[in-house]
């Protein structure tokens, strides 16, 4: 029905001509889309993106940041990774561990728990 009223006092010839000028039209705008397309793909791939230079020497820069070079433990300056390794595991330890009565170093028991409701534990479950 639309497309009587859209033709309306157009002939059958002239309906048809106009119809593959529209198919004509469809297809040059594809053309033209991928032709910008492949443009801007070739330009990025001979340029590249000029932000990922900046963007891997800030990785880089927090990478090395993140290194630890040494360890100062009881007065002790520690620069061996094998060493270091075993301070942080002996400090962890000592971290987790309850002696006698003493509940300052049970970390857990400082937390404050949050209840969740009977559909996000039968999630979990």
């Amino acid at each position: 029905m639309e497309e009587k009223e859209e033709y309306m006092g157009l002939s059958d010839d002239e309906v048809m001509h106009l119809r593959i000028l529209q198919k004509k039209t469809e297809a040059l705008c594809k053309q033209i889309q991928i032709k910008w397309w492949s443009k801007a793909r070739m330009k990025w791939v001979n340029e590249g993106e000029r932000n990922s230079k900046y963007y891997h020497n800030l990785v880089k820069l927090k990478r090395n940041r993140a290194d630890i070079e040494k360890l100062v433990v009881d007065d002790i300056a520690l620069s061996d990774n094998k060493e270091m390794v075993e301070a942080f595991a002996v400090w962890y330890e000592n971290l987790w561990k309850q002696e006698g009565d003493d509940r300052e170093l049970n970390v857990l028991d400082r937390i404050q728990w949050r209840k969740i409701d009977q559909q996000k534990a039968d999630f979990i479950n």
